[in-house]
């Protein structure tokens, strides 16, 4: 295991305002590894973090359920981002794919792009709920994949991304 340092913040993401907004943004929660021993959380005043994006169809409903990872420069967040309804096959719903964006202090995402979408019939009808982690010299992102609709227990696949560099 490796030790924990002075330099290192625990980054904790929550899903805040659906009641109000009937969107869900993203909120950032920092714990400075100081205060690791007495785990005062103090909400950033940054937040949402992450939010949706009408610009861009692919994430203009809903963006949540992130995850992280970093290389020591930068911090890579993976999101499940939700578009509005669209057909499916014969199905009409709000398609949801995975986002991607860095950011060099944790905090303010940039470069926003939709890193994997549906391409295979086991994962036609959403990508979902991304974890990454980076093992030696590659991220693995790995995914719920969505195989039927209406959504049933024999069509939840998992699926998993891999690469070197964290950039389409």
């Amino acid at each position: 295991m490796v030790p924990l340092d002075d330099r290192v913040k625990l980054l904790a993401y929550r899903v805040i305002d659906w009641v109000k907004t009937k969107k869900l943004v993203l909120e950032l929660q920092t714990i400075p590894a100081a205060n690791k021993n007495n785990m005062k959380i103090e909400r950033s005043n940054k937040n949402p973090i992450i939010s949706p994006d009408g610009n861009k169809d692919w994430e203009s409903v809903a963006t949540f359920n992130p995850s992280v990872a970093s290389d020591g420069n930068v911090t890579h967040i993976v999101y499940r981002a939700v578009s509005p309804e669209q057909k499916v096959g014969d199905a009409k719903l709000e398609l949801s794919t995975i986002g991607h964006a860095v950011s060099n202090d944790g905090v303010a995402f940039t470069d926003r792009e939709q890193l994997i979408k549906p391409e295979h019939d086991w994962e036609k009808f959403g990508c979902e709920d991304p974890r990454i982690t980076k093992f030696g010299d590659r991220y693995f992102i790995f995914y719920t994949a969505l195989s039927r609709y209406p959504f049933s227990a024999d069509g939840i696949k998992i699926g998993v991304a891999s690469r070197k560099i964290l950039r389409i």
